[in-house]
């Protein structure tokens, strides 16, 4: 839509998701933007302001996304998972692509040289030898200058046919590869773990790098970070690590961004919010996002205008953003279709939960004497540490039928609760104490003259010590 005014102009719909990868060319004339493919892959268009047309340039059969001008108009930047790196399982005759992603330079013009042409040092010294690399005769006509300068630039002429097809790669390392900017001769990208099913792969950190086009050389900016933005200048660059913002030079370093780094203070700010008309907001949006991308019309049977009546005279009664959560929540489950999630939005505060430490073993109080045996102990896998089982550590050598006496010096007798005396011990080791040749209506003279005092460090839930009993139920 114009700033003047106007009715806004469609440019493109994504039938499977929405659009939110797009980027505008310098000379504010060609948008170039990203489409899902019937066969699921991301795709390039350009679009003409002018004309009003949209032109694929991506081939069908690539992923490509994230484009991305730079300045003087010569070339378009994208992220495509091209690299295969297909890695072997270890536990199934199988293989994953793992860090695909590679950055890729496409010259918007047909006659104008790759940018990593070969270079010849005859008669050049220092940096000057790269100087007018890459550039055509009419470059400096019509690209102008390859710095940053506020406002558009004269237009782009822009040879569609082929763009991908010049494209060559950034000598780089494929990775996970999330963003890309460009600003002048130098290319911003973030690269992130690898993701398994429960998180980041361990070992792995997240970092800025910036890829110098003229000196062909990759060095990284920041490290640990969880996102950032850069300066239209491209000179510094603001990003988010640990809760907290930083502003530092956007330079090749240490990784460790300290170069000009200084802390943000956000405690000054104060923003006026009204809960109960963004709560309704959010739940028009909510509604509204499922109208338009639930794969079926028909809205798996279910009238989803008199679900949205229904549920949205329940709004007055929403004190909270997780009183609005569970609400979509409700209101979402009325379309009886997994796979439906609320999430996303404000950070809800963190629930102050009492941990409690498990033992790995079911207790059945003796009732003649009073005290608790060991009925059963959980057999895991010591060796990961999600599947250990406290009472099968090495050195314990305890046993079902066996009794537990007493926990952090607490004498456990009669009808004493004993998981009481494990609540809000998760951290640290608890002290089990216990003995080989209890007999019923001896206990007390054994606490008194000598049982075996050991240590065991207990584990936060049964889950995944039922799962191993589940599996060896099924050999």
């Amino acid at each position: 839509m114009a700033v003047a005014g106007g009715d806004p102009q469609q440019v493109a719909q994504d039938p499977y998701q929405e659009v939110q990868n797009f980027t505008w060319a310098p000379d504010g004339r060609w948008l170039a933007y990203v489409i899902t493919g019937s066969n699921q892959q991301s795709g390039i268009w350009l679009y003409n302001r002018d004309t009003r047309k949209s032109t694929r340039v991506s081939d069908p059969s690539s992923n490509d996304f994230s484009p991305a001008f730079d300045a003087a108009g010569r070339y378009l930047y994208f992220i495509s998972t091209r690299h295969e790196n297909p890695t072997l399982s270890r536990s199934e005759f199988n293989i994953a692509t793992l860090k695909m992603a590679g950055i890729y330079v496409a010259t918007l013009k047909r006659a104008a040289p790759s940018p990593f042409a070969p270079r010849s040092d005859e008669g050049a010294t220092g940096t000057e030898e790269h100087a007018d690399e890459g550039k055509s005769p009419e470059a400096g006509k019509d690209s102008g200058n390859a710095k940053f300068k506020p406002g558009a630039s004269k237009p782009l002429q822009i040879d569609l046919d082929g763009l991908t097809e010049r494209a060559v790669p950034l000598p780089i390392q494929s990775a996970e590869i999330n963003q890309i900017d460009v600003r002048d001769d130098k290319v911003f990208y973030m690269t992130g773990p690898s993701q398994m099913i429960e998180g980041p792969l361990p070992g792995e950190r997240p970092a800025l790098h910036v890829f110098d086009m003229k000196e062909r050389k990759d060095a990284i900016v920041v490290e640990g970070l969880d996102n950032y933005v850069l300066a239209a200048d491209g000179k510094k660059v603001a990003y988010k690590t640990d809760g907290d913002y930083f502003i530092a030079d956007a330079k090749a370093g240490d990784g460790k961004g300290e170069e000009g780094k200084k802390k943000i203070d956000l405690g000054h700010m104060r923003v006026r919010i009204e809960p109960t008309r963004e709560w309704a907001e959010m739940f028009a949006s909510a509604w509204r996002l499922e109208r338009d991308f639930y794969f079926m019309p028909q809205m798996n049977g279910v009238d989803w205008s008199a679900v949205r009546t229904a549920y949205e005279k329940l709004l007055p009664l929403v004190g909270s953003r997780g009183d609005l959560n569970y609400l979509l929540g409700e209101m979402v489950g009325e379309i009886s279709n997994s796979h439906t999630y609320v999430g996303g939005g404000d950070a809800m505060p963190a629930a102050e939960r009492v941990p409690t430490a498990f033992l790995g073993a079911d207790f059945a109080l003796d009732s003649t004497s009073g005290r608790y045996r060991l009925a059963t102990i959980y057999q895991g896998d010591n060796t990961r540490d999600r599947y250990r089982a406290p009472l099968t550590a090495p050195g314990l050598d305890l046993h079902a039928g066996q009794f537990l006496l007493a926990i952090d010096g607490v004498e456990l007798k009669g009808r004493t609760l004993h998981m009481a005396r494990v609540v809000e011990t998760c951290r640290k080791h608890n002290v089990v104490c216990g003995h080989p040749h209890v007999e019923a209506g001896n206990c007390e003279r054994i606490i008194k003259e000598g049982y075996r005092f050991l240590m065991c460090a207990p584990v936060r839930s049964y889950n995944h010590l039922d799962k191993t009993r589940a599996a060896a139920g099924m050999k």
